[in-house]
């Protein structure tokens, strides 16, 4: 199956397109929709990317099924592919997390480049 988000079209496996599609509907969606008041197009979204308002993202767990944050808000479940957008020059606070696994946070700047995220998660010592 081909995903296209805006004119970032891949070959992914059928549960990415389902965890992108999904979070498309989540708290972190909703939230971008309070930002700007009203949903955004693909175009804006490629608009944004390319005048540096925003980047495309995705996030790979080691093991996959991680739960993503961006700003405290559910994005979804990796693995993850959205389009991150700027707030002012506030950084963009992404948490991972997995039962039974450390919690890792990372700030990071949308900026119009690409931002692929891997993360091997390291498991609890308790």
């Amino acid at each position: 199956m081909r995903l296209s988000i805006g004119s970032w079209n891949t070959q992914l496996p059928q549960h990415l397109i389902e965890n992108t599609l999904a979070s498309q509907t989540s708290a972190a969606a909703a939230a971008a929709i309070a930002e700007t008041g009203h949903v955004n197009t693909q175009q804006e979204l490629l608009d944004m990317v390319e005048s540096g308002e925003a980047s495309k993202c995705a996030i790979v767990t080691n093991p996959p099924g991680a739960t993503v944050l961006i700003d405290g808000n559910d994005a979804g479940i990796t693995p993850l592919a959205f389009i991150l957008i700027k707030h002012s020059d506030t950084p963009r606070t992404i948490t991972i997390s997995l039962k039974g696994y450390k919690t890792i946070e990372q700030k990071i700047f949308p900026d119009g480049k690409t931002l692929p995220l891997q993360f091997k998660l390291v498991k609890n010592k308790n």
